[in-house]
């Protein structure tokens, strides 16, 4: 199957510089952007029939080439909603090619870039071939359907380790730069008041807090998801996907969320001894549990969720960290068992919702 021989080539050859070359130098940087090409390759020469946002983001990219200068094609694109950022790509890769591919090839760099800089920075207590290795199982055939906000969440993972070291200014930074690309990353701000909540003298109350935020979600969920989209004026994009039917408990949801939150309870003293503001993250999960159970309901909810979701690929791979050396390689083998059953279910059983499935795997003819 090329989709699992792609994610371990690549994690392969990730686990062989990150044990030659331990600074980041010259050497380093080569081979990283050698070895990145391969997924980047992957999804950037897939065919515009393989992900559900080509065909639209093709419409735009031609009228991006219709026009002048950047500030035209914001202009142009205006009345669709496109985040200035995404503007401002569409515009520079058609003054390059008037090829789509070039779209695909830059927003698969992008995200899988910002992915391995994550890596980068959590690499003393999560090794990056097997950080890249989830991400690459996860999240990466997900962005080919989201390709705005596939680019937004792996910004978003990059920025967690500032959020987790608690360097405010930065972390900002590239939510707002992620948020310029796709605007549901906007949300990623509120995760700073809720560290600040979680280590005060209340955060006993998180659990009540939680259970109410739930039962609230749950019980006025189309009235408080339309009145919060209006507010961020998602309103004309999103409420399309509000559906008319009752709420429905959604099991595949569920299933693919429970195994990250029962590693993340069964280890949460080790977990929270080698990982600070351990804690959040953990209730990040919590979080996603429960929006998720809004998919039926609100589709674009599972859009919003992708943000909580995106902490498991940290929390997973954070496993081997907890055990001793000589065990290490059976919790590797855990860690890809879960990142291959997640992507069989989501990516290959999961394939009639979406209108474009990423699975099987087309290559583009270039013409």
């Amino acid at each position: 199957m090329i989709y699992i021989s792609i994610f371990t080539v690549t994690a392969f050859l990730i686990w062989i510089i990150e044990k030659k070359v331990k600074h980041m130098n010259l050497i380093f940087i080569c081979f990283s952007i050698t070895i990145i090409l391969f997924p980047v390759l992957f999804g950037g020469l897939r065919s515009i029939h393989v992900g559900t946002d080509n065909y639209t983001y093709q419409i735009f990219f031609r009228a991006a080439g219709e026009c002048d200068t950047y500030v035209q094609t914001l202009k142009r694109l205006h009345p669709q909603h496109q985040e200035p950022l995404f503007v401002l790509l569409l515009y520079l890769v058609s003054r390059i090619t008037d090829n789509y591919i070039g779209v695909s090839l830059f927003s698969s760099l992008i995200a899988i870039t910002f992915a391995y800089l994550a890596s980068w920075k959590y690499r003393k207590i999560i090794p990056m071939w097997l950080f890249m290795l989830s991400y690459l199982f996860i999240q990466y055939c997900y962005s080919w359907n989201i390709v705005r906000q596939g680019m937004a969440i792996s910004i978003f993972l990059y920025a967690s380790w500032y959020l987790q070291e608690e360097k405010w200014l930065k972390y900002i930074t590239l939510i707002i730069l992620a948020s310029l690309l796709h605007f549901s990353a906007i949300i990623a701000l509120i995760f700073i008041p809720l560290i600040f909540f979680l280590k005060s003298r209340y955060k006993f109350l998180w659990i009540p807090c939680f259970i109410l935020f739930s039962l609230l979600l749950i019980c006025l969920r189309r009235s408080l998801y339309e009145q919060v989209v209006s507010i961020f004026k998602f309103a004309e994009k999103y409420n399309k996907y509000v559906l008319k039917d009752g709420f429905l408990f959604s099991l595949r949801e569920t299933v693919l969320r429970l195994p990250p939150l029962i590693i993340g309870t069964v280890f949460y003293k080790q977990y929270n001894k080698i990982f600070k503001n351990y804690v959040f993250f953990y209730t990040m999960l919590l979080f996603d549990l429960v929006i998720a159970q809004l998919y039926q309901d609100i589709g674009s909810a599972s859009r919003l969720s992708l943000y909580f979701n995106s902490i498991q690929i940290i929390l997973v791979t954070l496993l081997p960290s907890v055990f001793k050396e000589n065990q290490k390689k059976y919790t590797y083998l855990l860690v890809f068992g879960y990142n291959f059953f997640y992507w069989i279910i989501f990516y290959v059983l999961n394939n009639y919702n979406f209108a474009r499935p990423v699975y099987p795997y087309q290559l583009f003819i270039w013409s």
